[in-house]
Order: structure tokens, then C-alpha cells, then sequence
């Protein structure tokens, strides 16, 4: 593990510190001093190969270097066991080369721009056209003196029998009148392929073969060298998305050979990989050719845990805000981010997760929906790799933030547990908090919300209570309940690129410290999405943290089940005692009085809990607000968190934006899932909502039009009214005096 660890570190490391090197090497070639340029990118590159080699600790076995030819235009033909093969040619062979190489390479930080400077050619192999275009590049590359390896097998072995060789390999030679020298490989695989890509030293074989001639070759002995038996074509079998960017971040896609780093793909693509079938033969002892044919194994499905309705109305709901927030005040986008996951609280169950930017699943590396042609074609290859990451990671999972006031249910639920305040207990609200001569503020300082049960703080979001509670208790209890929630550990989803956010030490949470304050009311630490609905599910749903998950099933290619995902409690955080009293206080949040009354949906008991959180640096006044919510009050059925990162819009500290999200998905939803109303119908719209309702509607449907007619002028918006313009006076994250820059928020 500690020669893997080393090697990848340092290999990742001489790459990006190959910098200026990169860009002196690359001037040559601009400047045409090709002479020059060879020797020194040669040199540059040998060099490095050499030394990744060595750390590898491996034994080069090398035999025939005689019998490379005395002349430049050589077509260097191996078998392929490894990627390693790569950086033993470039150590081991004593004269200038490039490679044909899969496209994939092409898209390595650094290394793909070392292999161009070396004159690497790059082939697509599920583009017919394009590996056409290789083949007669590198033909072209030979006529001019340039050396080139290629792998005729066009894949890996992986210590396997030496698979076929493609025709098109021995074209390169044909058409451009090229020496071949055969070279054979053994022993690569050990390296890194056999160790499940694990770095182990081993005695590798590198052996040069006696050269074939080939400008004199009759047609007859160019057809038999090359086995050309007229055209065929090859099965292969490649995936495919019919509802092309729905869910995107949670399918993922598949790279060339069913390969996958994102998503359920990812997650499961050993389980959804099937082993493809060979033919291949060999000569026996009486010339003979001995066929042997292995079958192909088909690969197994998933059942995913995603509701399909579900999923499109949470997408329809976010591509409406972010088309109704468009063209604001911040920007051409309608937020920064915005994400929004649907769970079963019972279960452990996701039922939907989204964020604003799909991207066709088909065709995922279509920038054209992000960036202009000229900004495309601007691009190099690490900058276009980076930008398409962008789009790709899942924000539900991979971003950690400061999660703001929606963690206060579990600061309270906390205290209930540890047994440091009572259901009774009641706190006073002055309005702030002094710590040293900082002072902290609550949401509706100079006022002060006065006495205050557990209810009424969670109630009316009050900053002062919470910081009291915070300090009852003290840096080890709440760090130990931090752990209990998950906080600062991945969840076990089953999604690649989960991050854990960053938790402050018990040093940092030093009683009366300003840390413990701010992190009682969810600033100061970070969490992802996924952490924050997984800890919500837990204490209301009777205090049990399920492992969520969004595969349930995995079946055979005959539809047969062949594991059930059952599922799994891993911890209890609270009793189910304090769980009843999260769920009372939370419900009342959606009271006419509360922080989060307009998210209420009529004619259903919910509860909720409203965030808002102020982003680093303080003094530029960008706030992430939120919204966590669920339903039915008393026995929860579901789950929706909704997270805004910067709203377009000039006062971002408002969650109503998240609430508009929350609204409509749960209004849609409940009726679905067969939740059926447990309230009286009041029938009364809640002022601030129907503002907001309808600008958004209005702003979507200009933009809308506006896109579609070039014309870039957007509804103006509404008349400003007191009783309903966004200005929420009743949550702030807490400010000092010293940051007094929020004003109101929720």
C-alpha cells in the first residue's frame, strides 16, 4: 500500500510540477524547431519515465536492442498486457517515439500534452471516421522520419493470451514503407493490472525483434503479414440513455469499454459489466491453426431506489427557479448551485436528487449548453477536463458547506439526549451573546425575541437560545453528537466522490469560545446534503440513522433477483422520546408565525426547519439559504431538502428561495406518494410565497422567450410591496459586530 501510495504521488506530483518544462517544450513546436524540440521533450520525457519505473522497483529484462534499424520512420508493433507497457517504451527504447495511443490518454492533466509534444497520436475507437484520420495521421508522421508505436491489439491483455491485431495497424507500415519491428512484453500486468492497479515490483521482459522490410512487399505478402481476410465488423456493446439528462448526476455514464467513474454506473459497474467473449488461435506443432473461443458472460442489472416522477418534478421545479432568477443583478445564472434530495425517512431511501446542471448522459461531453464556441475552442485539454468535472461531480454529495440554521433541531435533540435541558426549560433572548468583546447576534437585534421554550427557538430560529444550549453542552458533548449525526464522515452512500465535510477539534470548541456559538446554529463546520437529510431522517424518525441508499435491487439478465439491498440502521442518535419533541418543534415552523410558513403546503401537517448560512469571505454578502421539511407531522413519510447557493438575486439571505422549491415539489408529491391530507383546507395563500410565485413564473416564461428570440431584455419586476417584498426579518446566522453585514434573513 505504501509503494502505491508513493508512486501515485509522486507520479501525480512530477506531472504538475512539469509545468514550465510543459510550456518550453510546446514553444518549440509553435516556433517549427522540430530538431530541438525532440531532443529536449524526448530527453524531458525519458527521463521521467525512468524514474517512475524505478519507483516502481521493477527487474528490465531487455534483449535485441541490435536489432532496432539505423534510420528514423520506424513502426515499433507490441503486444499490450498494462499501462505500464507506455512507460517502459518510453524508458527503454533508445530512440525518439511517439505512440498511437486510445483517446482516453488524451484527457490525462499534463501527461496528454507531454505524449503531443512527442508526437502521440490519439484514436477514437467507436469513431470510425476518426481512428481513419489516426491511421493516415501516422502514416504521414512515418513518411516524415517520425518513429511511432503502436499496440496492435488496441486493448490491454492484462497477462492474457495476446488478443487479435487490428489491420489497420500494419497499414501504417504498408502505406508508408515503414520498417516493423516487432517487440514483445512480459510481465507488466504484475505491476499494476494484476494488483487491482496496486504498485508491486516485478521481473519484466522487454525483448526487440528483428525488423521487417516492408517497401518491397508484394500485395500477396502484405495481405498474409497483415491477416486481412476483406472487411468484417465487430459486435461491441455500448450503453445507452433514453431519458437523456434526467437524473444525470445520479446514472452517470460509461466510458469507452463500459468503463465508469460517476454514479450508479460507477458505483456499480463491476456488478453491470459482464466479461466480454474472445476467439483467438494460434499455430500447433503441424502449422496448423488452433481456434479457442470463450463465451461473453452477461453482466447484472439494478433496481434503483429513484421514483421517476418523483425525480421529474424536482428537476421541473429547480429548471424553473433557475430560469426565473436568470439574468438578476449577480449574473446570468439563477444561483450558484442549487440541489434538492428526496428521502424516506423510514428507510434510508432516496427517492430523488437533483441539481441545476443535467447534462445529456449520451453525449456528456457536450460543453456547448455551458460555454460558447470561441470559449470551447479556447480551451486546452486540463482546463476543458476540469470544466466537464464540473458538471459531471454531484453537488448533493460532493459539496460540503456551512449548513446554517436547518442543524438547530439537532443541536436541541442533542441537549434533550445528553439530558442538559429539559422539554421545559425555557431561555432568554436579549438579543445577543458577548464572548471576549465579540458580540453575536440573533436575528432580530437591537429587538430580542424575550423568553423562549425549545419550541419557540426552533420556532423563531433564535440564534441567542441555540448558543446558550451550545454551551450547556460544552465542545466534547457537542462534538460527540456532531460524530453520533455523521457529520465529518461519509454517509456509505452507494455514489462515488462522496465528501465528508470539515468538523472543528475540541480544542477549537473551547468553552465560551466564539466557534462553539457559531457551530450550535450551523456555521464554523461544513457538511454535504446528503449528511444533513440523513441526520434530519434520524431524529424524526424515532431516532434510527439508516444508511441511505439508491439501489435496491440487483438482478440476473433473466430479471431474476439476486440481492435484495436491505435497509440498514447504523446507529440510534436519539431516543425516540426526543425524536416525538424534534418533530413538535419542528411542526412549529410552519405555523403563521414561524420562519417557514410559506412552505407549508395547505391541508397537510408538516414540519420544517429554514436556513440560511453566510459564506466566506463574510464581507462579499453571498449566503447558501436552505429548507428541510417533511410529512406527514406525527408519522414522517418523506423527506425533501432543498439548498440555494447564492440566489441571483441583490439580498440573497432569505430561504424563502429554497422554500419556493420545497412548495411546489412537496405539493406534488404528497397526493403521488398516496399521502393523504390530515388538516383542514384554509384555503389561505401565504402573501410572501404568491409574490415570489409569480415572479419567478414571470421572470421564467421572458427568459424563456428570450432565449428563443436572441432578445436579451427581461421582464421587469414587480412593484416593490411592503407587506410582501422579500425581507424576512425573522433569522440571521448570527453576526458580530465586527460582520455586521446580514441584517435579517431565515
Amino acid at each position: 500500500m505504501f509503494r502505491s501510495l508513493f508512486w501515485y504521488t509522486r507520479a501525480a506530483v512530477s506531472l504538475f510540477s512539469s509545468r514550465k518544462p510543459l510550456k518550453k517544450a510546446e514553444q518549440f513546436l509553435l516556433t517549427d524547431n522540430r530538431t530541438e524540440g525532440d531532443l529536449f521533450s524526448t530527453k524531458y520525457v525519458k527521463e521521467w519515465a525512468k524514474e517512475r519505473v524505478a519507483d516502481s522497483g521493477s527487474t528490465i529484462n531487455i534483449k535485441g536492442l541490435e536489432n532496432i534499424p539505423d534510420q528514423n520512420g520506424i513502426l515499433f508493433m507490441s503486444n499490450h498486457q498494462s499501462n505500464f507497457d507506455i512507460l517502459l517504451l518510453l524508458a527503454e527504447l533508445p530512440v525518439q517515439h511517439g505512440f498511437v495511443a486510445k483517446v482516453e490518454l488524451d484527457h490525462i492533466p499534463f501527461f496528454s500534452r507531454w505524449m503531443r509534444c512527442i508526437h502521440c497520436l490519439f484514436m477514437d475507437r467507436n469513431d470510425m471516421k476518426q481512428s481513419a484520420q489516426t491511421i493516415i495521421d501516422g502514416i504521414k508522421q512515418l513518411k516524415a522520419g517520425i518513429n511511432m508505436v503502436i499496440f496492435p491489439e488496441g486493448t490491454r491483455s492484462k497477462g492474457a493470451p495476446v488478443g487479435e491485431f487490428k489491420a489497420g495497424s500494419f497499414k501504417l507500415a504498408t502505406k508508408s514503407k515503414a520498417p516493423i519491428v516487432p517487440v514483445t512484453i512480459d510481465g507488466t500486468y504484475k505491476v499494476m493490472e494484476g494488483n487491482k492497479n496496486k504498485i508491486k515490483p516485478a521481473e519484466i521482459n522487454l525483448i526487440i525483434h528483428e525488423p521487417i522490410y516492408t517497401d518491397n512487399l508484394t500485395k500477396e505478402e502484405i495481405a498474409e503479414r497483415s491477416n486481412i481476410k476483406g472487411v468484417w465488423f465487430e459486435e461491441d456493446y455500448r450503453r445507452v440513455y433514453p431519458l437523456n439528462s434526467t437524473a444525470s448526476h445520479l446514472v452517470g455514464f460509461t466510458y469507452t469499454g463500459n468503463s465508469a467513474d460517476w454514479g450508479i454506473e460507477g458505483y456499480y459497474s463491476s456488478t453491470l459489466n459482464g466479461v466480454n467473449g474472445r476467439q483467438f488461435g494460434y499455430y500447433n506443432s503441424d502449422a496448423d491453426v488452433e481456434q479457442n473461443i470463450i463465451d461473453p458472460i452477461n453482466g447484472n442489472s439494478v433496481e434503483s431506489t429513484i421514483d421517476l416522477n418523483i425525480q421529474q418534478v424536482v428537476e421541473k421545479y429547480i429548471s424553473n427557479f433557475m430560469d426565473g432568477m436568470a439574468n438578476g443583478p449577480r449574473g446570468a445564472e439563477g444561483a450558484a448551485n442549487v440541489g434538492v434530495i428526496v428521502a424516506n425517512p423510514k428507510n434510508g431511501e432516496i427517492l430523488a436528487m437533483a441539481t441545476d446542471n443535467p447534462y445529456d448522459l449520451n453525449n456528456p461531453r457536450d460543453l456547448t449548453s455551458y460555454y460558447s464556441q470561441d470559449e470551447i475552442n479556447g480551451m486546452d485539454n486540463a482546463t476543458m477536463l476540469e470544466n466537464l468535472y464540473g458538471i459531471w461531480k454531484n453537488y448533493c454529495i460532493s459539496d460540503a458547506f456551512e449548513p446554517g440554521s436547518t442543524v438547530k433541531p439537532l443541536t436541541i435533540g442533542a441537549a434533550l439526549d445528553a439530558d442538559v435541558v429539559q422539554p421545559s426549560d425555557t431561555f432568554v433572548c436579549d438579543g445577543y451573546q458577548m464572548f471576549g468583546g465579540t458580540r453575536i447576534r440573533c436575528s432580530i437585534y437591537p429587538g430580542a425575541h424575550g423568553t423562549e421554550t425549545l419550541s419557540d427557538l426552533i420556532k423563531h430560529s433564535c440564534n441567542d437560545g441555540l448558543m446558550q444550549i451550545g454551551a450547556l453542552l460544552g465542545p466534547e458533548e457537542f462534538l460527540k453528537y456532531q460524530k453520533i449525526f455523521n457529520f465529518g464522515a461519509t454517509t456509505g452512500i452507494d455514489l462515488p466522490g462522496e465528501a465528508t465535510g470539515i468538523l472543528h477539534t475540541e480544542e477549537s470548541l473551547s468553552s465560551g469560545s466564539t466557534e462553539l456559538a457559531s457551530a450550535s446554529f450551523g456555521q464554523g463546520y461544513t457538511c454535504t446534503m446528503i449528511q444533513e437529510i440523513a441526520a434530519i431522517c434520524s431524529v424524526i424518525n424515532g431516532g434510527y440513522y439508516y444508511q441511505p441508499h439508491v439501489v435496491s435491487k440487483i438482478l440476473n439478465e433473466d430479471g431474476d433477483v439476486i440481492k435484495d439491498v436491505q435497509p440498514v440502521v447504523t446507529k440510534q442518535t436519539v431516543s425516540s422520546d426526543v425524536s416525538a419533541l424534534i418533530r413538535q418543534y419542528m411542526g412549529t415552523v410552519m405555523e403563521s408565525d414561524g420562519t417557514g410558513a410559506a412552505a407549508k403546503v395547505d391541508g397537510y401537517s408538516m414540519g420544517g426547519k429554514t436556513g440560511t448560512a453566510q459564506k466566506y469571505p463574510r464581507e462579499d454578502k453571498k449566503y447558501l439559504v436552505s429548507f428541510i421539511g417533511f410529512a406527514p407531522l406525527d408519522d414522517p413519510q418523506v423527506v425533501v431538502y432543498v439548498v440555494v447557493d447564492e440566489p441571483n438575486t441583490e439580498y440573497q439571505a432569505d430561504s424563502l428561495y429554497a422554500q419556493y422549491i420545497y412548495k411546489g415539489v412537496m405539493t406534488e408529491i404528497l397526493p403521488y406518494l398516496n399521502i393523504f391530507q390530515d388538516e383542514e383546507v384554509t384555503d389561505k395563500a401565504n402573501a410572501k410565497m404568491t409574490y415570489l410565485e409569480n415572479l419567478i413564473n414571470q421572470q421564467a416564461e421572458s427568459n424563456r422567450q428570450s432565449d428563443s428570440t436572441d432578445d436579451t431584455t427581461t421582464a421587469a419586476p414587480p412593484e416593490d410591496d411592503s407587506e410582501t417584498k422579500l425581507d424576512n426579518k425573522q433569522e440571521s446566522e448570527g453576526i458580530t459586530d465586527e460582520e455586521a453585514t446580514i441584517q435579517s434573513g431565515n
